[in-house]
Order: structure tokens, then sequence, then C-alpha cells
């Protein structure tokens, strides 16, 4: 019987330590932990003496913290000496009186690295469970690649769910996928990638073409575990070889990265710092013709009243003003090509009534909360520019008709027909989040241009013209008022 397991679990036990604690101080699964304690299995050999050297750490810490040094010594029958010195000596000892019994011969794999998976509920458990813990135990950024079609996970016929709970708290994890090319038959349409993005909100993704990994199958989490997958006729993965063996996993990430880099790359994720100084929006309006959906708040045909607030809001979110200068500069481009281009804005029910109702907007990546004066100029403003300019046309999604995506609008959608790119709106308060989708391929470009066209004439769709506007504020303007002074007398 191993020694090393029954001391590692008395420790723990007279530290008053949860296993759990101990995994996450550690950065390892505690599956690890729990196989130490009672399966009889060692930590690699490798890495033994630094696993055992930052256990002797947590263990002193908190036995010191807790007043209970003099104890342990009685306790373990050890002389009073210095604590971590001692619990790594304990340790160590151990470690080498098991080894002949369970540790592993170099280069061999045993079963605490290697698992198989054959039945469903294991490996949905294991995605689940095991998978997400891996995740949530790291401190640093998580990176994972994963070659299995985006495709055949959004068919809604299979509704298998993804590798990741879009339950999880926000973290900064990095996912690199692979798509079948969006074709003119649009196999795979926006809708369902827009909601899949939504959906895993807390997840940066970068989406590339799967012409070189079609049939790899293979899920890394970098330098934690691999996942080897057979699928069955359905697409549905049948067995899961799961491999935990850093230097193996390494390996295998290292043979997926060459293939990603050699795929198209079909959206990309930037902070918004990124997406400013490319100066990405001047070339974006430098174009007629515009989609624009908007999933907060309305930013566009602003009273010059507000300018100023605005750019005062984006000052105090940067000392340097470099966020101040963008905005003036877009105040310029904006109020150029609303005089001449046509413009196609789409937003839902809720979101314009939640405007009326709080004002806020996001105007490119700053937070403004719109007075109620400035609202009532605002829809003036809105009524100026579409009686002047008849290309600018408003549509208003009834999102009650769409019950499988109202909690799914998370993002704002911005769109010259040629290029395009998505605004995270749950993302702008956090420089260190990847707050933007930049869409680089012109197949998933033109089926992005054809969903919003169709979008536009379906029936849960209503159209606004500068005539059709003015009807609308004919009849419900005094209406409008009354509730946005209520809401400015409960202010």
């Amino acid at each position: 019987m191993s020694k090393y397991g029954p001391l590692l679990k008395k420790l723990i036990s007279f530290s008053g330590m949860k296993m759990s604690t101990v995994a996450n101080l550690l950065s390892y699964d505690l599956s690890y932990i729990s196989k130490w304690c009672n399966k009889s299995k060692l930590p690699a050999a490798r890495i033994a003496p630094e696993i055992n050297q930052t256990l002797a750490a947590v263990f002193s810490k908190e036995i010191e913290a807790r007043g209970d040094r003099e104890r342990f010594f009685k306790h373990f029958s050890m002389p009073a000496g210095n604590l971590e010195e001692s619990i790594f000596t304990l340790l160590t000892d151990a470690y080498k009186d098991s080894e002949h019994k369970t540790a592993d011969t170099p280069g061999e794999l045993t079963d605490s690295d290697i698992k198989v998976l054959t039945q469903i509920g294991e490996i949905y458990r294991f995605f689940h469970q095991e998978f997400i813990d891996v995740i949530c135990a790291e401190k640093d950024p998580v990176e994972i690649l994963c070659t299995l079609d985006l495709s055949r996970l959004l068919s809604a016929a299979r509704r298998e769910p993804f590798i990741i709970d879009n339950s999880m708290p926000d973290m900064r994890v990095k996912i690199g996928m692979c798509q079948n090319s969006f074709d003119h038959e649009g196999k795979t349409s926006f809708k369902e990638l827009y909601a899949f993005l939504n959906m895993y909100h807390n997840v940066a993704f970068e989406i590339y073409d799967n012409s070189f990994m079609d049939t790899m199958n293979t899920i890394v989490i970098r330098g934690r575990l691999a996942v080897l997958c057979a699928l069955d006729q359905y697409d549905r993965i049948s067995t899961a070889v799961v491999i935990r063996d850093v230097e193996k996993v390494n390996q295998i990430y290292l043979k997926l990265v060459p293939a990603f880099r050699s795929s198209p790359l079909l959206l990309h994720h930037e902070r918004a710092s990124q997406f400013n100084k490319t100066g990405y929006r001047t070339d974006f309006y430098a174009r007629e013709n515009y989609q624009i959906f908007t999933a907060r708040g309305f930013e566009f045909l602003l009273p010059v009243e507000c300018w100023k607030s605005i750019i005062q809001t984006a000052q105090m979110k940067d000392d340097g003003g470099f966020e101040a200068r963008i905005v003036e500069k877009m105040q310029i481009t904006w109020e150029e090509i609303f005089e001449k281009s046509s413009m196609d804005f789409f937003t839902t029910k809720s979101t314009l009534l939640k405007y009326l109702e709080d004002g806020e907007i996001v105007f490119l990546d700053v937070v403004y909360q719109m007075s109620v004066p400035e609202r009532k100029l605002h829809i003036q403003k809105v009524l100026d520019i579409t009686k002047k300019n008849p290309n600018i046309r408003f549509f208003v999604i009834d999102d009650d008709c769409l019950p499988d995506m109202q909690q799914l609008f998370g993002a704002s959608v911005y769109s010259n027909r040629r290029k395009i790119f998505l605004k995270k709106i749950s993302k702008l308060k956090d420089e260190n989040e990847a707050q933007f989708y930049c869409v680089d391929s012109e197949l998933l470009t033109a089926e992005i241009v054809r969903y919003m066209d169709k979008l536009r004439d379906s029936v849960y769709c209503y159209p606004f013209d500068a005539e059709a506007l003015q009807r609308f504020v004919d009849r419900y303007g005094s209406m409008i008022n009354r509730m946005l002074d209520l809401n400015e007398d409960r202010s």
C-alpha cells in the first residue's frame, strides 16, 4: 500500500483544507488529487519534487495561520524545526517509499494519464464536470484548440451541448475552432453562429476554415489535457480518449498549431485598444451602403447637444485622450455619411423600449447615459435626418416572435456589405477582454449580408421610413414624452 496517499490525505485533514482547494492551489484537476490520496497513484517522478515543495508551502502556511505548529510536530512525531522543510521531508520520504510500487516507468502512461470514455453519460459528465474544472482551476488565460467542426455542433437536430459550459464565470478563455466554409447554400446560417457567439460570451473565439482539420477530431487544453474523439454516423462523440500526461498533451498541441496556422481565418477577436489603433473604423465607414443591428440603445444620428458630453465621458475613460479624439473624428465622419449614404438600421422592440427608459447607448466602445432632454432631442434629430435622406430606414424586430433568441441579442452587428464586425456589449467595460469580432472571410461576409436582407423582409421585422416614423411620433409622441418625463422624475 502506498504511504504517500495516506500521508497526503492526513496533511489535508490536519491543515483543515479541502481537497478542491489544494487542487486549485496546485493548478491541478481535482481527480488527480483524489487519486493520489485514495488510489495509490503518484505524481509523475519528474514533477514530484516541485509538487511536494508547493504542498509543503501550502500546508505550512495554513498550519501556522491556525496556530497548530506545535501540535503538528507532536502529531507526526517529529522534532520541532522549520515547518515547511519538515513537511517537505515527510512527503519526499513517503514518495520514495511508495515509488517502487506505483511510480511511472519512464515514457509509460498509467491510467492516471489516460482514460477511455465509451458511454454517452460519462462523456457528457467529463465535458461538463472534469473538463470545466480543469479550465476553472487555471489562474492564467486558458488556450484551447478544438478541431471538431462547429457546423456539426450548431446542428439543431443534434442539440449536443458544447464543450464549454455557458454558465462558467467570466474568465479569459481563448478557443480556436474550425468551421466548414460558408457557401452559397448557407448550410450554417449566421443566426446560428450569432446565437452561439452570444451564448458563450465569456469566451474569445477564433474560427478557421476546417480544410486541413476535417478528420482530426481533437480538443486540447494547452499544457493540461487532450481529448481524441471518435464520431458516430450522426457526428456525435461516441468514444473519447482523455490524455493528461503533460508531455503528450504538448506534443499533440504542437501537431495542431500548424494546421490552424495554415487554415484561412473566418473570424477573429480583438480588444477595443487594438481595434481603435488599427484604423479599422475609418476604413469601414468609407462605403455608402450599411446594415447595422444595435443590441443596446441607438448611438447614431445624435444631436449636436450630446457630443460634448460623450467626448467628456471618453476622456474620463482614457486619460491620454486617445478615445476622445476618435469620438471627435467619428462625429465628423458620421455627420458626412448620414447626409447621403444608404443605411438600414435594425433593432429589437425590447432594445428600443429599454433605450427610451434608461437612455443607455454604446458609442464606439464608450458607454454613455443619455439624459431625458437628450433623448427627446435625439428623437427629433432622427426625424429631421430621415426626412433629408430617404435612404435611411429603420427595422424593428418583434423579439416576442423569437422566443429562442430573446436572451441572445448580446452583440451589435456592423456591415457595409464588404466588411463586417461585431461589438460584444457585455465586454465593453473590461479592457482585458476581447470586445470585438472581425469577419475575415468573404463567404461569411456574404452569408451575413444575405441573412440581414432576409431578416429585413421577414414578417416579424417592421419597416419605418421617414413618413412612417413621423406617423408613429404623431400618434405616440405624447405618450413617449410623458413616459420619459416620468423616468426623469423617478431618477
